[in-house]
């Protein structure tokens, strides 16, 4: 078994082969079984174990990894209409159920130090249904009158916790007096109830409602970055790009198909769906149809060293001009750092499907183009202190990003860090021009400050439910549907606005002051259903679409300007 055991950990990595040891007994009973299966099944990756945790699939996998087995090795069940208590009395045990840690810890009394079952740390119920078997003669069996313990001597099985995992599936653990100073403790009698007495498998599932021998069949992996190939193998992959799968241990899978051609390691390492040969010092992409801004941000490449971390891997290009660009790879070869101090210009698609990368810098970047990192989860902060020209898609669907320092940025395109809930605080005090879709679902940002912006496009800041202060001194013009669904903004100042779209202020209901005191026509529904304003300021004479102000409630120091505004309201 340990050898096994240690074939698995050389390939799916420790913390597997130490689930498999205490999920699988039974199989490891029979040499070469588990690995056969594993083999068989799935390609090597160390991410499997960290997968099943994350997505709450061990058990899904046992059941799978046992329905196999048991194709292979199916035990007969003999019917019986005898409780299992009846059936363990036949054979000299009594038998008892636990419901409560008193009733198990009541058995403790039969281990000797040093050998007490895990069970007896506490919350095995949570997990298990037990049960205890203790022969009846279990007084006169000494510890001390087994010089050479087996795990099915009179010793170790004398008392035996019979345990049951929860779930759909009640996988088997038949626990040895020995606990672990025999080999294969939790799988006394191969984990085969009938080995104790005949019928008692049937027995547990009838008077208990377990179910044994039935195992789910489908592992739900498919749901997770897994495929699987056309050899029937599951395969854990880290980017999918045009329906090509970039996986671990250098392989790519195309149509089903395993692509290896790259999996020497000595002269090849796959980061994201980039192909660096380290003997020729060349970056390449598998398919010439994915466009990515990364590559041409590496240019000139003189050399290219990888260094060993604790994190993973440093790659270090060096440049003909005598610059270094860093890049830093998580154990799985995701990118997750990367600095370049002499690029100036990005051009659109950069790192388009990575969601891994953690910190990057870039000081010199003046300009950068479409889609940058956005699919990104894993930034939290960046500083682009230089940057003049942003496009669309700019670092979207970040979930935790919680500084982004843009201080001369002037020009902003479309769903700038849209869907960025962790945001906080942005400073823009050079931006004049911002797309559609601008911040829009941050439910965090409670500062926002954008004092030289003129025009901004549609569907921007909406559903920003903690934002308080809007400063817009000198925006000129705004686009449909303008900060709708907020809930904490109280001062609204946009002296200088002229124009602006149908659904503006839609559903706020905590502006008390607006100042809008240079407008010249306001769209459909404008602050519709806000009930405290309490101060407006606007031009004299102004158009204004049906809704306009619909459903407000107005304080004391509006009502003098209530008359000037009676045929808007009408």
């Amino acid at each position: 078994m340990e050898e096994e055991l240690k074939l698995i950990k050389e390939h799916f990595g420790e913390k597997f082969s130490h689930f498999c040891r205490e999920a699988f007994p039974t199989i490891l009973e029979k040499k070469g079984t588990l690995w056969n299966i594993l083999n068989s099944k799935f390609e090597y990756t160390k991410s499997l174990y960290f997968d099943l945790e994350k997505f709450n699939l061990k058990e899904n996998f046992k059941d799978y990894i046992y329905s196999i087995y048991n194709e292979l090795d199916e035990i007969p069940l003999i019917e019986t209409d005898k409780t299992p208590k009846e059936l363990f009395d036949e054979v000299g045990y009594d038998f008892y159920e636990c419901n409560t840690e008193e009733e198990i810890q009541s058995f403790k009394k039969y281990f000797a130090p040093g050998e007490e079952l895990c069970t007896f740390t506490g919350g095995r119920l949570d997990s298990r249904f037990v049960f205890f078997a203790v022969r009846k003669d279990v007084d006169s069996i000494n510890r001390h009158d087994f010089k050479d313990p087996k795990r099915q001597d009179k010793y170790g099985t004398s008392v035996m916790s019979i345990q049951f995992w929860r779930g759909k599936v009640n996988t088997l653990s038949i626990k040895n007096r020995y606990n672990h100073h025999v080999e294969h403790p939790d799988s006394t009698y191969g984990n085969n109830l009938e080995r104790i007495n005949p019928g008692l498998t049937y027995s547990f599932q009838k008077h208990y409602n377990l179910n044994i021998n039935s195992y789910a069949t489908k592992l739900e992996l498919l749901k997770h970055n897994y495929i699987m190939t056309s050899e029937g193998k599951f395969i854990h992959y880290n980017i999918e790009n045009n329906d090509i799968y970039y996986c671990d241990n250098n392989i790519i899978v195309h149509k089903g198909k395993i692509i290896d051609k790259y999996k020497d390691k000595r002269e090849f390492l796959l980061i994201d769906y980039f192909i660096i040969n380290l003997k020729n010092h060349t970056i390449e992409k598998y398919d010439s149809e994915n466009i990515d801004g990364f590559l041409d941000t590496i240019t000139d490449i003189k050399r290219i060293d990888v260094l060993k971390k604790e994190y993973g891997k440093q790659i270090i290009i060096s440049q003909s001009d005598g610059n270094s660009i860093i890049i830093k790879i998580d154990k799985f070869n995701n990118i997750i750092g990367y600095k370049n101090e002499s690029i100036t210009e990005i051009n659109d698609l950069f790192l388009l499907c990575n969601e891994t990368l953690e910190e990057i810098e870039i000081p010199n970047v003046r300009k950068i183009g479409d889609t940058f990192l956005a699919m990104n989860r894993n930034l939290k902060k960046i500083n682009l202190p230089f940057v003049t020209i942003i496009g669309n898609c700019f670092l979207s669907s970040n979930n935790i990003l919680e500084n982004a320092n843009l201080p001369r940025v002037i020009e902003i395109g479309d769903l700038f860090l849209n869907a960025n809930r962790d945001l906080k605080e942005l400073y823009l005090p050079r931006v004049k021009t911002i797309g559609d879709l601008f911040l829009e679902y941050n439910n965090s940002l409670e500062i926002l400050a954008l004092p030289r912006v003129i025009n901004i496009g549609e569907f921007c800041c909406n559903n920003n439910n903690s934002l308080k202060e809007l400063y817009l001194p000198n925006v000129k013009s705004i686009k449909c549907s303008f900060f709708g669904h907020n809930n904490s903004l109280i001062d609204v100042y946009m002296p200088n606005l002229e124009t602006i779209d149908f659904g503006a202020f839609e559903h706020n209901n905590s502006i008390k002051k607006i100042d809008i005191s240079n407008i010249e026509k306001c769209g459909l529904y404008f602050m519709k259903n806000n009930s405290v304003l309490e101060e407006c300021r606007t031009s004299e004479y102004f158009s204004a679409g049906s809704g306009f102000m619909a459903n407000n409630k107005f304080g004391e120091s509006y009502k003098e300007n209530v008359k000037r505004f009676a045929k808007l309201f009408s």
